[in-house]
């Protein structure tokens, strides 16, 4: 038995999770969503405050990415822990 080999197997195995992974959430899908019409009633949630708050910056999330990816790499430059 090689080195190489136990990788390979945690590679695989990895693989094959990642694919039940797929299946059951199909599967999943398929039951909850017969015809692509939800079979079941979901809760207005809109007026919750952690919901409201997720929903506020989701809707900002590009503004905050390019908003602290400049003022994190300025941080990290200037402690010397990066480069560009």
């Amino acid at each position: 038995m090689s080195c190489s080999e136990p990788l390979l197997v945690s590679r695989v195995a990895y693989l094959v999770m990642i694919h039940l992974g797929h299946v059951r959430g199909i599967v999943t899908g398929k039951a909850l969503y017969l015809d692509g019409v939800r079979r079941f009633a979901l809760p207005h949630l809109g007026d919750v405050s952690p919901i409201c708050l997720l929903r506020f910056l989701g809707r900002r999330s590009l503004l905050i990415y390019l908003t602290y990816q400049p003022i994190l790499l300025g941080l990290l430059i200037g402690f010397g822990l990066g480069s560009l």
